[in-house]
């Protein structure tokens, strides 16, 4: 009897020790922090558990060790109220997929260390990485303003062969009036000239078609192994189709054990080969393929004093214009006359778009330009010149009258005068090139149809 009375005060005895090791390692405290077993149920971890804890968030050990707690011998973590240590809890942070470089998927956001500033933000743990990617804590607020530096539409949107999983992995969303699926856009955000675009597409739709394959294999392996069993009952005492029956059921079985089992073997080995990255793809802004155009800033070095209406000789007698001033300088016209003699030789008519550009038409050019981008005056000086080169004795090409922009008339280079086909060439402009040049002209080199006579250009081009 009295052998039993220990044995239950020894048990006794080493439960108070035990409440006292959990009571010491549950909470140890010093003002406002303490050291607190966490709850681990695989794969959540609630930190700072317990209704004394409420609004208490981990912290660095460093903290409670600071304050004279003495780290007990079980597992803990040390636990404060954030507001009475200086703490202050960031409501701004989340959860993000990380790009290759390790930054935030939103580039106006920062990625934060350690884990638990998102923790203690309410998100909980870090989430298991997906076939996006890994998950990093990202803090900040996202720039409302911000636009992306261009958007670029999903290719797998309403597919003709729809792959099962695919649109739900995707997050696309079926619309019920025109019974198709809209996937989501990416947008390429970044700094101009640092943009990039993290692209999913092509992980998703491998994943979705590897899911689709296990699927048909699976089912095909059932179907097989159902037609071997029903003639292995239906075989009788034919050894032969008994051997086949066996065959198709042993293959069966065979090929769904090599399916698995060689994922399982990969996801053990390593499992970030089963997780196919986003593509992380660097967007660069589409570039004006040509120099600056001759109607420029850069094409305004230099002039001359600005001609007088008296100063100006007509055209419109010489040739086909549908220039809005059809004027020239004389020095210009006299140019004009040897290269309208040259094209004769050559069995070509020449056609002139424009000529003279005054002062309020270089202004009306100027502003248009101007409200096009958004104010922006030094984008604006590369396609159109400041008006003020338009006056007093620092006019210029176009300005100074001693400028064309001139085709072979007739030609399908006459339809070829705009910005976007300033490196156009056929026989046709190579003839025109050639004739210009013969007759004392110079091309500025942004522009295959703009010549200049008598004032070399910013950048001249032979011919």
């Amino acid at each position: 009897m009295r052998r039993e009375k220990n044995k239950n005060y020894l048990i006794l005895l080493a439960l108070l020790l035990t409440g006292f090791v959990f009571s010491f390692g549950n909470k140890a405290n010093a003002g406002n922090c303490a050291w607190v077993s966490p709850i681990v149920i695989p794969p959540n971890t609630t930190h700072c558990p317990g209704a004394s804890y409420v609004g208490y968030t981990a912290q660095e050990n460093s903290v409670c060790t600071g304050q004279g707690l003495t780290a007990p011998s079980v597992f803990a973590e040390c636990c404060c109220d954030p507001a009475s240590i200086g703490i202050t809890v960031r409501k701004d942070c989340s959860w993000q997929v990380a790009d290759l470089a390790g930054k935030c998927s939103n580039n106006s956001l920062i990625p934060i260390l350690p884990d638990k500033t998102c923790s203690d933000s309410g998100h909980g743990d870090r989430p298991a990485a997906t076939d996006r990617g890994s998950f990093i804590c990202c803090c900040g607020t996202p720039a409302l303003d911000a636009k992306p530096a261009a958007i670029l539409n999903n290719p797998f949107d309403d597919l003709n062969v729809p792959v099962p999983g695919l649109y739900d992995s995707m997050g696309c969303k079926y619309d019920q009036s025109t019974k198709k699926y809209t996937c989501p856009k990416v947008n390429c955000e970044g700094a101009a000239g640092n943009a990039t675009c993290v692209v999913p597409w092509i992980g998703q739709y491998l994943v979705a078609i590897y899911n689709y394959a296990l699927i048909i294999i699976g089912s095909i392996a059932a179907v097989t192994m159902m037609a071997g069993g029903i003639i292995w009952l239906i075989s009788g005492s034919n050894a032969s189709r008994m051997k086949t029956a066996k065959e198709m059921i042993f293959g069966s079985i065979s090929g769904l054990v090599i399916m698995f089992s060689s994922y399982m073997l990969i996801s053990i080995i390593n499992p970030d080969i089963l997780i196919l990255k986003p593509l992380v793809i660097g967007y660069i802004e589409k570039l004006d393929p040509v120099l600056d155009g001759s109607d420029s800033q850069t094409n305004a070095a230099g002039g001359a004093s600005c001609l007088s209406d008296s100063q100006l000789v007509s055209i419109k007698s010489k040739l086909t214009t549908v220039a809005s001033d059809p004027r020239l300088s004389a020095d210009a016209v006299s140019g004009l006359d040897k290269a309208i003699e040259e094209a004769s030789k050559q069995g070509v008519q020449l056609e002139v778009t424009s000529a003279n550009r005054g002062y309020n038409t270089q202004k009306r050019l100027w502003d248009e330009q101007l409200a096009k981008f958004g104010g922006d005056a030094a984008k604006t000086r590369k396609y159109v010149a400041d008006p003020a080169n338009c006056t007093g004795n620092k006019c210029y090409s176009h300005c100074a009258g001693v400028a064309v922009d001139i085709c072979i008339k007739g030609t399908a280079s006459c339809s070829k005068l705009s910005a976007a086909n300033a490196t156009y060439s056929d026989d046709n402009v190579k003839k025109l090139q050639d004739i210009m040049k013969k007759a004392g002209w110079v091309r500025y080199c942004g522009e295959w149809w703009h010549f200049q006579y008598g004032m070399p250009p910013g950048k001249a081009c032979s011919p």
